[in-house]
């Protein structure tokens, strides 16, 4: 009886090893599934977003080797008209206001697209001038630092980066009614830290979507995936936003 009851455990014993076994291989093919699906998910957001950017310096480039050619030379045009006609005098006066006006929105539209300048001067000069131009006429404090070393960081995550920093710039701007934006952007040693602050009305994180807008934080998020970053969002209703990104280099 001694000798069954042995035999009965080390069966009962058996069968729960090869359970566990079959278990631990069910769940590690499920982990390696759900890794390679996720893997798969991010590399084909990484390809549609290049080829994205590349259709956004074509266009770019033409808006501004065309357009705003053909727009820069109409003020020269208009100053070759003489007239002591008071009538003529202040149609031309209000044309050059609405070609100067046009021409901020050509910029501006360029920089949506993609800036000429992060290609041609990096990283640095593309934010603080796209700082420069958000905030133009507007009464925005601006806290804007700058300590990467030169080369260190490649033109695709360049790009990446600056469209990380432009969309959670445009979305204080059309959301947080700030009157105060500090952005950062360090290198330590190990990693970018990207710092960017303002002194808003904030949001809450349940109604994110709601109040900042679903899509924008969504392509932030994206993008901070692409770059296998670490993202640390604090918001507060009447505190403003603290985002903190750490990118590894």
């Amino acid at each position: 009886m001694y000798s069954e009851e042995k035999r009965i455990y080390a069966a009962l014993l058996t069968g729960a090893v090869l359970f566990a076994v079959l278990m631990a291989f069910f769940i590690l093919t499920i982990i390696r599934y759900q890794r390679k699906r996720v893997r798969t998910y991010y590399e084909l957001i990484e390809e549609e977003i290049n080829l994205m950017e590349k259709e956004r310096g074509r266009i770019a480039k033409d808006l501004h080797d065309n357009i705003g050619a053909m727009v820069s030379a109409i003020p020269f045009l208009l100053g070759g008209i003489v007239s002591d006609n008071e009538s003529d005098i202040t149609l031309i006066t209000k044309l050059k206001r609405h070609i100067d006006e046009t021409m901020l929105n050509i910029k501006q539209l360029s920089y949506d697209i993609l800036p000429r300048i992060l290609s041609a001067e990096g990283l640095e000069f593309a934010v603080k001038d796209f700082l420069d131009l958000l905030t133009y006429s507007k009464k925005i404090k601006v806290q804007f630092s700058y300590n990467i070393p030169k080369g260190l960081v490649e033109a695709e995550k360049e790009v990446m980066i600056f469209r990380i920093i432009q969309e959670i710039l445009q979305n204080i701007l059309k959301h947080a009614n700030a009157t105060a934006i500090v952005c950062e952007l360090n290198y330590t040693g190990k990693m970018i830290e990207l710092h960017i602050s303002d002194n808003g009305v904030g949001f809450n994180h349940k109604n994110a979507k709601q109040k900042r807008g679903g899509a924008g934080l969504q392509n932030i998020m994206a993008r901070v995936a692409i770059l296998k970053a670490k993202i640390f969002l604090t918001a507060e209703e009447q505190k403003g936003v603290d985002y903190i990104i750490k990118i590894p280099v």
